[in-house]
């Protein structure tokens, strides 16, 4: 089951409470939300640029191997003030997640496919801080 934009949307205002990644070898394969209490994935499409951001049971529950990613623990405890897709909705390249305590960055999850892929990984995703500059 995928999440409309409309459902993403329900997701502002609320938590950024733990995360995960599963990864295969050196890929990222899945990335692991807790929001607001509920647990969602993100994973890429197989063959495709497309990500989805689907409900997930607890990840620990699930028999994978799971890391934290600093990268993504920097915005846990904070509350999410936008959740956008980048390309096209509900087929979109990957998302960026926005925090009301953040002005300055967002949270970028991706395909790998998206923009230049690097040779020898298929099928996962990268993960990417967004930095803004309002003043130079």
């Amino acid at each position: 089951m995928k999440i409309s934009m409309a459902s993403l949307a329900n997701l502002h205002g609320k938590e950024l409470e733990s995360s995960f990644i599963h990864t295969v070898g050196d890929e990222i394969n899945q990335v692991f939300l807790q929001i607001g209490g509920e647990w969602f994935v993100v994973v890429g499409k197989k063959g495709g640029e497309s990500v989805e951001f689907i409900p997930s049971a607890d990840p620990v529950t699930l028999d994978l191997e799971l890391r934290r990613m600093p990268m993504i623990v920097q915005f846990e405890g904070f509350e999410i003030s936008a959740i956008e897709a980048m390309g096209k909705e509900l087929e979109g390249s990957g998302f960026e997640i926005k925090f009301s305590e953040f002005y300055d960055k967002g949270l970028i999850i991706q395909s790998i496919y998206s923009g230049t892929k690097p040779e020898n990984f298929d099928d996962c995703l990268r993960v990417g801080v967004a930095n803004y500059i309002f003043k130079v």
